[in-house]
Formats: C-alpha cells, sequence, structure tokens
C-alpha cells in the first residue's frame, strides 16, 4: 500500500498526496531544503510532511494538518 497523506490548509481540503518523488511538490520541497543547506534534503523531500510545507510556503498558508495512513514502527513492530 503506498503512503498516503491527506491535506488540509488554511481549513481548506487539498486532498490526496503521495510519497513520490517526481511530482512538483517534491521537487519544491528539494529545492527549498538545499537552499536551506538541509544535509538531508536526499531523503526527506518527498516526504508527505516536507510537500504540505512546500504548498504552505508556496500559497501564504499558515496553518497546515496531514494525515498519513502509516503506522510508526519501532524495531520492525508497530507502536499503536
Amino acid at each position: 500500500m503506498p503512503i498516503v497523506g491527506y491535506v488540509q490548509l488554511d481549513g481548506v481540503d487539498i486532498g490526496e498526496v503521495t510519497a513520490i518523488r517526481t511530482d512538483p511538490w517534491a521537487q519544491a520541497a528539494a529545492r527549498r531544503m538545499t537552499d536551506l543547506g538541509h544535509r538531508r534534503a536526499p531523503r526527506l523531500y518527498f516526504h508527505i510532511e516536507m510537500k504540505a510545507i512546500a504548498m504552505m510556503i508556496a500559497n501564504g498558508t499558515r496553518h497546515g494538518q496531514v494525515i498519513i495512513n502509516f503506522a510508526v514502527t519501532y524495531h520492525g513492530k508497530a507502536t499503536r
């Protein structure tokens, strides 16, 4: 199952965002992180949270929410 995030910015539903590396929001996040000198940019730019931040910057949004359909794991076990 692909990782999907449901994004809401300033109370407006943006819809589903996936964690793929080739969409325009991933590229915007990569540019921003590289400009800021973030050393982990190559491993993080395509994450849904980074894409939501890129959307917020582009749109001047002040509040965002992201719901991700992915269980956090610790040593291979879900932490639910």
